[in-house]
């Protein structure tokens, strides 16, 4: 008997620990918090929050007691509340409560405490080059502003070269404003400003090489220059106002009538500035240079220049200059959609037609820009257009990782099996736990 009694107690025990197990269990799944991101807030900065049993939450509680200033319920494991001002700097939990349950969140959050602590390079800069921006939190930057006034220039976070908690790296732009002490800036996304410093910016040179330009200066018809010296034409000094030391007047000729054949420069006053025969060479190539010193050139800009000679026909006479032509032949990035989406749990999508890749070669690029890493499986898609399977088994589910957001992208490289594919049917972005920024070709 006694031995019976104590077998009933022991099951009345076991049944006692699997009803606590299962009480435990639908509490969970009622009201729970996965994940959230981001983790440092300021301000006003919007929080999504995962989950279970989220559609009832009523209030958020940050660290420091804090409640969030609204609560945006998007679906049951889905919420974005507002963080309010005074979260406490030193981490802790989030607490959401739908007023009858409360849960905690794993993961901790603090208020960000941005700071910079250095610029690399560290007091100058050229235009093209990379600077480096190295501090603390400041991964909700949204834009870097350069100058002031009407020359100053916004780089935006779509833009940034780099971007993580502690670095953003940017790369300046052509028409960054050249000169010392130039201010820099940072605007968050909550709208504050934080100004960074100041920085010497010179001109660089973008990839490039230098090309001569030729630049009409008489192009009114051919002029026959007699034997008898009778022939000349004047080109008004005007037209030669932006021309420099070491630049070219360049004579075009044909039709040689005799060895004895003579190209003058002369100023407005007929004073002879320089006088060169025409070689075979020369009338081989079809012109005659002449490169300009100081005194030629400050005669002509004062009295214009007369072109002269006997046994020859002028054709026309151009300035020539040296110029630098950036280089074009690196990668070009076209943009195929630039709406911010959030993929949720591989509830919404980017579609992009097929004729966004009728030029497209096999090479080529496919890159979607992805932020908001939420805790559990980040997964992207390359899906193919017409049956929303993946264009490869490969593509149709990519796991992402920490890295893929930390560079801000993930890829496909277009091959002989995807080409076809694309310029047939299109493409469909997809995937979860992530917010897609832009995708681009990359040619």
């Amino acid at each position: 008997m006694k031995k019976n009694t104590f077998n009933m107690m022991l099951l009345a025990m076991a049944m006692g620990v699997v009803s606590c197990s299962d009480d435990a269990d639908s509490t969970v799944e009622r009201l729970s918090v996965a994940a959230f991101y981001p983790t440092i807030v300021m301000d006003g900065t919007e929080v999504s929050i995962t989950g279970t049993g989220l559609s009832d939450v009523t209030t958020v509680e940050f660290p420091g007691g804090q409640v969030a200033k609204s609560v945006q319920v998007i679906n049951d494991s889905r919420i974005i509340a507002v963080a309010p001002t005074g979260v406490d700097a030193e981490a802790g939990t989030l607490t959401v409560s739908t007023g009858t349950e409360q849960a905690q969140s794993r993961q901790t959050i603090r208020k960000a405490q941005p700071a910079l602590r250095y610029f690399n390079p560290a007091e100058s800069v050229k235009t093209y080059d990379d600077l480096q921006i190295e501090g603390n939190d400041l991964m909700l930057v949204k834009q870097v502003n350069i100058g002031m006034g009407d020359e100053a220039i916004t780089i935006n976070a779509i833009d940034f070269k780099r971007k993580s908690n502690d670095n953003i790296t940017i790369t300046l732009p052509g028409e960054t404003p050249i000169g010392n002490e130039q201010p820099i800036s940072a605007v968050f996304d909550n709208g504050e400003l934080m100004v960074l410093g100041n920085m010497d910016i010179e001109r660089g040179a973008q990839g490039g090489h230098w090309e001569d330009q030729e630049i009409d200066i008489y192009n009114d018809g051919d002029v026959v220059m007699k034997g008898d010296w009778s022939s000349y034409f004047m080109i008004d000094k005007s037209v030669l106002a932006d021309a420099q030391v070491g630049n070219v007047i360049r004579v075009y000729i044909k039709d040689k009538t005799s060895d004895d054949n003579w190209v003058i420069l002369s100023d407005g006053n007929w004073s002879e500035l320089a006088a060169q025969r025409a070689s075979d060479e020369d009338m081989a190539a079809g012109y005659k240079d002449f490169t300009l010193d100081e005194n030629m050139l400050a005669a002509m800009q004062s009295t214009g220049l007369l072109i002269r000679g006997i046994n020859f026909t002028a054709v026309k006479v151009v300035l020539v200059v040296s110029v630098w032509v950036p280089n074009t032949a690196g990668p070009v990035e076209t943009v195929l959609n630039d709406t911010e989406t959030d993929m949720g749990g591989w509830s919404a999508a980017i579609i992009i037609g097929k004729e966004a890749f009728e030029n497209a070669k096999t090479g080529n690029i496919i890159r979607v820009y992805i932020k908001n890493q939420v805790e559990g499986w980040q997964q992207g898609s390359f899906k193919n257009g017409s049956d929303w399977g993946g264009l490869t088994d490969e593509l149709g589910v990519i796991g992402l990782s920490t890295q893929d957001f930390e560079i801000g992208y993930y890829e496909m490289t277009i091959d002989d099996v995807t080409l076809p594919l694309l310029q047939d049917n299109g493409l469909i972005i997809s995937g979860c736990n992530y917010t897609a920024v832009k995708v681009v070709l990359i040619q």
